[in-house]
């Protein structure tokens, strides 16, 4: 266990960087909308907040969601989706504009410590051992 917690924080932080540099999508007419994602390392229990108006309001929501003491925000986006994808050794967490492109992007950094996580994106999740913890999609992502 040891092992899977020092893993699942260094891929943490590093979905964190992807998650939160690339996933703003395009703003509709309703106005930006914002998310994010909490985790424990300790428990891995997760909190999402979405659908606020602002980067603060989504963070306060998952930490709260999320219930932990150790509870971390791993990714914050505008419009679109964020994603936590999970295999035995460890999380990923990523934001893109859509379902899709946050999956793929979670499950090329998860691919940095499970080589076969990236198979996913293509439809072989079977084969990969990775799949999806959670979805966490804003009301006007793409």
């Amino acid at each position: 266990m040891r092992k899977m917690s020092k893993i699942g924080g260094f891929v943490a932080a590093a979905g964190l960087v992807v998650g939160s540099l690339a996933g703003a999508g395009a703003a509709n007419a309703a106005g930006d909308q914002f998310a994010s994602i909490a985790f424990s390392p300790l428990t891995w229990q997760s909190g999402v907040g979405v659908n606020t108006p602002s980067f603060e309001t989504a963070e306060q929501a998952a930490l709260a969601d999320c219930g932990m003491d150790d509870c971390e925000i791993w990714a914050s986006w505008a419009n679109g989706c964020g994603v936590i994808v999970e295999s035995g050794d460890g999380f990923a967490v990523a934001s893109g504009p859509t379902r899709k492109a946050a999956e793929d992007a979670a499950y090329s950094s998860l691919g940095e410590y499970t080589p076969t996580a990236p198979l996913a994106s293509f439809g072989s999740s079977e084969l990969s051992g990775a799949w999806v913890h959670t979805v966490v999609c804003t009301a006007n992502a793409v």
